[in-house]
């Protein structure tokens, strides 16, 4: 049994029409803070036993009374107490806080005769929720945080918004909160094998994928699969301060446009059939290739998977950021341009990190990294291009 509780927390006061055109960040976090320090905590439906049960909603009480706790995002604690006889502790314990507001808030926020925002009763309230999920200690509930984040945002569509009675799929939903939020890197793995390293290069170049034949449950492994491998949140993260202007973007020049339109990466088809994986298009690169072998030399455990996962991520992450360095020294160097093109081409990921860095410089209007990049490509087109393994399957 994986131990979950959804509870209730007091309605909570989200604002006028006012404030949701008017309110800064500062007011939001204001009227959250406040809401965290006056509210109360009842359970609507748990797995564990009734003691158990007292002590985790005094637990969730305290976290949430710091003001530290906002609607949307996960937290993972360690409890010290036990939760069933069969678990020992320390246990992890991840809870988030949702909130789901009123179905007729467009309409409400819309119109101006309701809104005055000068009498509570121009105020609407949002209804709020705070679902928990335990594991053994070190059960990787941090490192599928935001896959849980995901999963506790699917439960907001079968809640009852005045909650006249918890039906089977919520109580349902929340008993397969392990198995559809974790484990779903174990069935992938297991049931992909050696074409696994197609997938892996599918996500990490972060190219779009036709799932065909397969059924719902595992189009949807797939995907968490492929959301699980992608850099495209770190590489977002990692940008965000350079990031240009709308009229910078206009400004770019056509050797930028040369560069971004050049080898487009096309849709991928993986078709299932018979409980076979085919792959139309079989892309590979070496760091791939490894990456796919050493989950599938892994201990098959959800935690240590992601764990290798989230390892080999890194290592791009830092490969990237190495490139990042070369193309900046090469804007006034040439042997540093040489040394660009050997990384790249002895790094056995060279494809991957030459396709990120060109979608990075789309949003960094660098003429000298533009034409740094123009350069490196067109020499490795004229000297045979990169280590990738390109096989048509027909």
């Amino acid at each position: 049994m994986h131990p979950f509780r959804l509870g209730k927390r007091g309605s909570t006061d989200v604002g006028t029409k006012s404030s949701h055109t008017e309110s800064t960040v500062a007011d939001l976090l204001t009227k959250e803070a406040k809401a965290n320090s006056d509210f109360s905590l009842s359970v609507v439906t748990t797995n564990i036993a009734v003691e158990s049960e007292t002590e985790l909603r005094q637990f969730i009480a305290k976290k949430l009374g710091k003001g530290t706790v906002f609607s949307g995002t996960g937290n993972v604690a360690k409890l010290n107490f036990i939760i069933t006889e069969a678990t020992e502790t320390p246990l992890d314990c991840y809870f988030c806080l949702l909130r789901q507001l009123p179905d007729d808030l467009e309409q409400l926020v819309g119109d101006a005769d309701v809104f005055n925002g000068d009498d509570e009763k121009d105020s609407y309230y949002s209804q709020e929720y705070v679902v928990c999920f335990i594991s053994k200690a070190n059960g990787g509930l941090d490192l599928f945080r935001p896959d849980l984040d995901r999963y506790c945002e699917g439960l907001l569509p079968l809640l009852d918004s005045h909650l006249k009675e918890v039906s089977k799929r919520v109580t349902d939903y929340l008993a397969r909160w392990h198995d559809d939020a974790l484990q779903y890197i174990c069935r992938c793995v297991a049931r992909i094998g050696q074409s696994l390293q197609y997938l892996i290069y599918v996500a990490l170049s972060d190219t779009q994928m036709q799932i065909q034949g397969a059924d719902e449950n595992f189009a949807s492994d797939l995907k968490k699969f492929q959301e699980c491998c992608s850099l495209s949140e770190l590489m977002a993260a990692s940008s965000s301060d350079t990031k240009s202007s709308q009229s910078d973007l206009e400004s770019l020049s056509a050797d930028m446009s040369k560069i971004l339109s050049s080898n487009p990466i096309p849709d991928v088809i993986l078709e299932v059939r018979e409980n076979k994986c085919t792959f139309n298009k079989t892309d590979c690169t070496k760091f791939c290739s490894e990456f796919a072998q050493s989950l599938l030399n892994c201990e098959q455990s959800a935690v240590l998977l992601r764990q290798r996962v989230e390892s080999y991520k890194l290592k791009v992450i830092q490969d990237m950021n190495s490139l990042k360095r070369l193309i900046q020294q090469a804007e006034n160097d040439h042997y540093a341009l040489y040394r660009a093109y050997i990384f790249l081409n002895e790094n056995g990921n060279g494809a991957i990190l030459l396709q990120h860095a060109k979608l990075e410089y789309q949003t960094d209007n660098t003429q000298d990294a533009c034409k740094v990049l123009l350069v490196l490509e067109e020499y490795i087109n004229e000297t045979g291009g990169l280590n990738v393994v390109a096989v048509s399957v027909t």
